[in-house]
Formats: C-alpha cells, structure tokens, sequence
C-alpha cells in the first residue's frame, strides 16, 4: 500500500509540473523549455525586511495554490538564497534550479518582495511578505494580484542550508 501511494504521488506531481489548462507553466517546473531574463542586480536598501530576507534560505515548508493541491503540494521545497547585492539563487530541495535578480517594493503599505528568475520565467513572483514580530525563522509570503499565480499563500521557514526531503518526511 505505501509503495502504490507512492507511485500516485510521482504520477501526480511528473503530471502537476508539466501545464495546467491554460497551458502555462506552473511554479517548480514545467514541459516548455525554460526562459528567461531578469532585470540588472542593483544592491537593495538595508532594512530589517531585506536583512531578514538575506539570512540563510527561505524554504516553502507549505504553498497553497487555491483550488489545485496537486500542484500545490509539488511546489513545496522551492527555496530562495537571496543576497544584498540584489541577486539570488533558487532550486526545488537538494536541486538549484537558477538565479535571478530581487528588489523589495510597497503596496498598500505592505513589503513586496519582487522575485525576477534569469533563468526560468516560470519562478518571476511578487510575493507581499510578512515576517510578523519575531527574529525572522519564519514568515508567510501571499502572491500578489499583479503575480503569475495570485492568491497564492506560503509559509516560509528559514534554514541554514538547502532543504532535504529527507529532513521534511518526503522521501
């Protein structure tokens, strides 16, 4: 029984990662061939968003894509190593998938952390951030309307390292 429920998990997520309906590609991979350019690096503004922010890895320890959790659960992983330089790496658990450039802006008040991947324009993200009162091991990111996949909501967790899925119970 756990070896067929985990045929269905890689069924599912070999099937979530390749386009949804609209023929897009989603978050974490896809069937196109990857593209992408991202914006030049230029140095962010230190403050206590982007000083938490370029601490470490951020991991998505849980990603809600509303109505979809095959592709929700499939994104789980992804993780960003930001620098104050304004460029950053991301990957998918042990695998580094690129880098890009960052920046920080505002909507309505609120920290945007504005995601630009060099090399996959399926990873470009606006994520409104909200790393709460505490010293910064945790946070939410929310896509905002103006983002790829808007609505999506995330739990981020930080880590010295890039994640396993050993460490999360996924292997």
């Amino acid at each position: 029984m756990k070896r067929l429920m985990i045929l269905v998990i890689a069924a599912l997520s070999v099937i979530s990662c390749q386009q949804d309906a609209g023929g897009n590609r989603i978050l974490g991979g896809g069937a196109k061939k990857p593209t992408g350019s991202a914006r030049a690096a230029t140095a962010v503004v230190s403050n206590r968003e982007t000083t938490l922010l370029s601490k470490d890895f951020w991991v998505f320890e849980y990603y809600v894509i509303p109505g979809n959790p095959e592709k929700s659960f499939f994104n789980r992983g992804i993780w960003y190593k930001m620098r104050m330089d304004g460029t950053f790496d991301y990957g998918h658990w042990e695998e580094l998938l690129g880098n890009g450039t960052w920046f920080m802006s505002e909507r309505e008040g609120k920290p945007v952390l504005n995601i630009d991947a060099a090399t996959d324009d399926a990873y470009d993200m606006n994520w409104e951030v909200n790393l709460g009162t505490y010293e910064g091991f945790e946070a939410s990111f929310v896509a905002t309307p103006e983002s790829p996949q808007p609505g999506t909501m995330t739990k981020v967790i930080n880590l010295m390292s890039r994640p396993t899925k050993k460490q999360f119970g996924y292997e």
